[in-house]
């Protein structure tokens, strides 16, 4: 649907999109799961506004029923008028619930809809002069005029309307016409979609377009129906001598007794729909936000509809409709720019400049509009001419005014030198990464690694440091000070006894339905749990290979391993700074036994209480499969979306995601419409609550069970907010697919094509969410970039992306939705088959996204010659060491930017001036890339970045490197867990 043409987008708040509205009728408010649920409460709730204002306003003149008892004929119309408010927003909670459906614009053809109703049928529109003049025409005596008066009474007609006004009228349609063509051009050119789709297989692609054609009827006849109640009501009163504040009275007491009549139906059929106890079951934490949201932006609604109506008397319709879009447009098209100040797009958006000189266009034919209103034959200029040229002068002033303040203001171009500002993000990226890597391995002895922890941590190292310093330096890892992902994860953990710890590790590993794996470390040795499903038992099977080499230095322990792909500790805000404060208070006490002489160098042998081991017993499994889950563990409920009931709880009150929703399906956040500068902030789901409708994870995942309270679950992957404790993948460490280092190709060999293959994996799809899952996103977003591609490769480099094989993870009517939206029919014998995996290096452009959980791609991807292009909301062990612009390209998760447009820039259309060689060792040698100040030309960037990946990658994310990490959080872990944890700390 697009921006919103009203006076309302100038009071919506800096990040937020909503979609358009017409001065007369009302904007949904709603659950971010169920939009289309309550607009119906929406319009219920802006009706009795209104009604309420005007009743309490007009009632000291008259009663209603006196009103009622005076005014028969309106009576009459309110049947029609309730029937178009109720369908009519029926019809837009249906359209607002599939907004990637809509079509921009639509609304901005009102005033052409009124001027050509208004053209076909003036007396439709005034009814009322034409009843007035055959009233007096009955009533007056037999006349028949004379010659000299013919002149006049022709001269009446052509200003009254007759058929000399032929050519005013047209051209004013014509005008019309171009009015709404240009607003809407405006409205399209300013969107940025981020690939939502609109399936076709339920018809909703043609529905929705439909029904927003409807609506524009049902607007123009509304409108049509209060012009023709006020002018109505105006001549009665003149006829039978009535005041002005009577009539006036009458329309307004009228016209708020027809709102509250539809707000009455409209509750009612919200109710009916759907029961009280799901219309208002909001997640908590949220029912303020929405029930601001509805009240507020209900209230505006009704002041727009009552400043519309009473302008109705003095002013056309299509005038009104023309004014409010005009200022509507401008105003969103002058906040869209200045919300993307500082956004750095690849290449300038298609339609900036465009939409600039159309807006301008737009408000100069609103002029026009206003200048030959004249010419309609309902004109109120008719009724007053005097009148109407002192509000015409009026309006022309404040158009130039507007203008003017609108050209000064209107903020500069922020795109700038598209080339020169990606150039410097990728060199100060690199620079940046550069001197992150001399950091991780400052230390060159074991003196100065334990100097450095300390001097980053405030803590001595835990137990048998010197045994892991050695392991990591046998292994020549290029990390040894930097691990502060580590860090950062357990930090939280000191904030709960040692003894609280183990027994919340026994009560999962306890659990046999809660996905949970089992692991035993005791006398050097590892035990499994036979509580693991079959089917994840290589799982526990690589993490006890990953952690044989160091077992000698291990002490007892338990750890609990999840085995879902998704997330499952999430711990709201408040909980999680309290067990910080407290965690930094416990570090405190250890830092001042560190400076005793008496802090112990050697884990403790006995634990009390000691761990349990009821769960090795044989039979167990068994004995307790049908047990219900813990009662630490939520579900997620499917009335409520994830990031409303856990994610938005974790995060600041001050914060976008705690004081604010997002309701658009369509549009993201302006900063995810350029480049990713960086990859944190583009994540940070706190800042970026659009997010919300644009991953699999948190719309419909697979499997949801999550702990609110803190628990010691060991994850291979997690999303911002999450605090699993990350560990790396026994997909990566066990070699799931890796690269064959035979298969793999020079820069210069492969095709400059962008390649992904892949399943629709990133949710299960039971509730009509696949839309916008990220993979479906991708998908379809490259499709529309194939068609659009020229067959020059060189110049624009191939899209070579799809789905593979039947879509699964779906309920049966949405897994044939998607396999109409990509395979384009029902029923496909033969979908596109998966390829062998080392086809991948063929291609220059390897793109990984999320599935249902971390992607186990990334790793083998970067080991390659290709460059990679990574969409990822979840976070892994390795993310601190792997950097974006320096080893890979970072895309942002709603895809809004022009990845397109980034390839060709990366690789100079395919045509790099840069050389690189190999040699036997796998070492990269390259030349012509540098530009004399130390940066690199953007034209060969992409092939520096995929070789600057793979030598990386084959340095710092083997398996040994796994391993070293591996050894460091199980050390710090088993500090964490010694009840005597703040006394230990190993010293030179």
């Amino acid at each position: 649907m697009g921006p919103r043409v009203g006076v309302m987008a100038a009071n919506a708040e800096p990040w937020r999109k909503d979609p358009p509205t017409t001065p007369l009728l009302t904007k949904y408010s709603a659950s971010s799961s169920t939009p289309n649920h309550t607009s119906g409460l929406g319009c219920a709730v802006a009706s009795f506004l209104f009604a309420t204002w005007n009743t309490r306003r007009r009632i000291q003149l008259r009663t209603v029923a006196a009103v009622v008892q005076d005014a028969p004929r309106p009576l009459l119309w309110w049947p029609s008028l309730v029937a178009f408010v109720v369908g009519r927003t029926l019809l837009l909670g249906s359209t607002l619930g599939n907004v990637q459906c809509s079509i921009d614009g639509v609304y901005a053809f009102l005033p052409a809809s009124l001027a050509l109703l208004d053209a076909a049928s003036p007396a439709l529109v005034s009814e009322s002069e034409t009843l007035s003049y055959y009233k007096e025409a009955s009533e007056a005596p037999p006349h028949t005029p004379s010659n000299d008066e013919y002149p006049k009474i022709r001269a009446s007609s052509i200003q009254n309307g007759g058929p000399a006004t032929r050519g005013s009228v047209a051209r004013y349609v014509m005008l019309a016409l171009a009015w709404g063509f240009l607003a809407r051009q405006t409205l399209v050119l300013m969107t940025r979609p981020v690939g939502t789709i609109c399936p076709s297989y339920h018809g909703l692609d043609k529905l929705i377009p439909a029904g927003q054609m409807l609506m524009l009827v049902l607007d123009t006849l509304m409108i049509v129906q209060v012009v023709r109640m006020q002018r109505f009501v105006g001549s009665e009163s003149r006829a039978g001598s009535g005041s002005t504040s009577t009539s006036t009275s009458t329309t307004w007491v009228s016209l708020s007794i027809m709102f509250l009549s539809s707000a009455i139906i409209l509750t009612a059929v919200s109710i009916g729909l759907y029961p009280a106890h799901r219309l208002f079951n909001w997640p908590p934490g949220v029912e303020k936000l929405i029930l601001r949201d509805l009240v507020c932006e209900s209230a505006v609604t009704a002041a727009v509809l009552i400043a519309a109506i009473s302008l109705l008397s003095s002013t056309h319709p299509a005038t009104i409709a023309s004014i409010t879009g005009a200022v509507g447009i401008v105003s969103h098209y002058v906040k869209q720019v200045k919300d993307e100040r500082g956004v750095i797009f690849t290449t300038t958006p298609t339609g900036w400049w465009q939409a600039r000189y159309i807006s301008v266009l737009a408000i100069s034919f609103s002029f026009f509009l206003v200048r030959s209103e004249n010419g309609l034959p309902t004109s109120p200029h008719h009724r007053n001419p005097a009148s109407a040229w002192a509000r015409k002068r009026w309006l022309t002033l404040c158009y130039v005014g507007f203008l003017i303040v609108w050209l000064a203001c209107l903020p500069a171009n922020s795109s700038g030198n598209t080339v020169a500002m990606v150039s410097s993000v990728v060199h100060q990226a690199q620079k940046a990464s550069k001197l992150w890597m001399q950091n991780a391995a400052r230390s060159r002895s074991l003196q100065e690694a334990v100097d450095e922890y300390k001097q980053r941590y405030g803590i001595p190292p835990p137990p048998h440091f010197d045994k892991w310093y050695d392991f990591a330096v046998e292994r020549e890892s290029p990390v040894i000070d930097s691990f502060d992902q580590i860090h950062n994860d357990l930090l939280p953990f000191w904030g709960i006894p040692p003894a609280l710890l183990r027994q919340q590790t026994t009560h999962l590993l306890e659990q046999t339905r809660l996905g949970i794996g089992g692991f035993r470390i005791k006398d050097h040795a590892v035990t499994l749990s036979h509580i693991t499903p079959g089917t994840h038992f290589w799982m526990m099977e690589g993490f006890r290979a990953m952690v044989e080499p160091f077992l000698a230095w291990l002490p007892d322990m338990d750890l609990a391993f999840n085995i879902d792909d998704e997330c499952r500790v999430v711990v709201p805000f408040g909980e999680m700074q309290r067990l910080t404060d407290l965690a930094l208070e416990a570090r405190k006490r250890v830092s001042l036994h560190g400076q005793d002489a008496n802090n112990s160098s050697s884990f403790s042998t006995a634990l009390k209480p000691p761990w349990g081991d009821s769960y090795l017993a044989d039979g167990y499994k068994d004995a307790h499969a049908k047990d219900d889950i813990s009662p630490a563990f939520s579900t997620r409920s499917p009335r409520h979306s994830i990031f409303d009931l856990f994610i938005a709880p974790t995060c600041p009150p001050s914060s976008p995601a705690r004081t604010s929703r997002w309701w658009s399906d369509r549009e993201g956040l302006p900063s995810g419409r350029g480049i990713v500068t960086d990859p944190d902030a583009a994540v940070d789901l706190c800042q970026r609550p659009d997010i919300a409708r644009m991953h699999g994870f948190l719309l419909d995942p697979g499997a949801f069970g999550v702990a609110r309270t803190l628990h010691p679950i060991f994850s291979q992957g997690r999303i911002p907010g999450f605090a699993d404790i990350l560990v790396p993948s026994p997909w990566n460490f066990m070699a799931k697919v890796d690269i064959d280092d035979g298969a793999d190709r020079p820069w210069a060999a492969k095709t400059n094509s962008v390649f992904w293959r892949g399943g629709s994996t990133d949710g299960v799809n039971r509730h009509a969410d696949w839309p916008g899952f990220l993979r479906t996103r991708f998908v379809w977003l490259a499709g529309l970039a194939s068609r659009r591609a020229t067959d020059n490769v060189q110049a624009n480099p191939a899209i070579n992306v799809s789905f593979v094989g039947n879509f699964k993870k779906c309920d049966r009517p949405y897994c044939l939705a998607q396999t109409v939206a990509f395979y384009g029919s029902p029923k496909v014998e033969s979908p596109p088959k998966g390829i062998d995996f080392q086809e991948h290096w063929v291609h220059r452009h390897l793109v990984d996204l999320d599935g249902a959980g971390f992607s186990g791609r990334f790793i083998p991807f970067l080991k390659s010659q290709s460059l990679v292009y990574r969409a990822s909301l979840f976070r892994t062990w390795y993310d601190e060491r792997v950097h974006a612009w320096q080893h890979y390209i970072p895309l942002d998760v709603s895809l809004a930017a022009d990845l397109w447009g980034l390839v060709k820039l990366l690789v100079g259309a395919g045509t790099g001036t840069g050389t690189s060689t190999s040699d036997a060792a796998g070492r990269t040698e390259r030349r012509g890339y540098d530009d004399g100040d130390g940066s690199y030309k953007l034209s060969s960037a992409g092939e520096k970045i995929a070789l600057n990946g793979r030598d990386w990658a084959r340095k710092a994310l083997r398996k040994d490197d796994m391993q070293v990490y591996f050894f460091r959080l199980l050390l710090e872990w088993a500090r964490l867990i010694d009840d005597r944890r703040e006394e230990l700390g190993f010293e030179m």
